[in-house]
Order: structure tokens, then sequence, then C-alpha cells
């Protein structure tokens, strides 16, 4: 069995298995790696795939540069500015202790 790091080949190769829907017991038997480094390994591209579906990052002709925010990343930035305004807002009382005027008359 292999130790260390995935190479880039065999990441891909996880990732054209992952298109059809293989096994990761399969994958880890094909490769010749740990069930559970291909797990993690697994996990960790469908998180990233996961990430990459909120954004459009490439034009139609395949130019990068651009950011589209997707419905789906849209209802994220909602919910997620929903919760932080519904929680109590910091108290700016609390400063008032540690700010030191060297003048009174400035």
């Amino acid at each position: 069995m292999k130790k260390g790091k995935l190479t880039e080949l065999e990441i891909a190769c996880l990732k054209g298995m992952l298109d059809i829907d293989a096994e990761v017991t399969a994958m880890a038997e094909q490769l010749g790696r740990s069930v559970a480094s291909i797990a993690k390994t697994v996990d960790r591209i469908r998180q990233e795939a996961a990430r990459a579906e909120l954004f459009i990052n490439k034009a139609a002709g395949g130019q990068e540069g651009i950011s589209v925010m997707t419905e789906a990343a849209s209802v994220r930035g909602d919910t997620a500015r929903d919760r932080a305004s519904s929680q109590e807002p910091a108290k700016t009382s609390s400063r008032a202790q540690w700010v030191h005027k060297i003048r009174s008359d400035g």
C-alpha cells in the first residue's frame, strides 16, 4: 500500500471516479491507498466542488477574472447577515475604560 501525499494524477483519477459514482473502497483498491486517506480526500474534493458552485469565476469563453454570485451564494449571504443582525450589538461603552485622553482640552 502506498503512503504519503496523493499525487495530482491520483487526485484527478479520484475526480473521475467520483463522476461515475464509484465506491470509496473501490477507489482505494484501484489506487493502492488506504480507505481512510481516500475518504478524506474525497470529502475535500466534494467540499471544494460545493464551494465552487457558489460563484461563477469563468466567462463563457473561458476567461477568468470575473465573479458572479449565484442564487445559492446570495441566499447564504442573506441568512448570514440575518443571523448577525439578530444578535445583540456589541456595547461600545465598554471601550471607554480603555480610552485615555492625554489632554483634557483636546
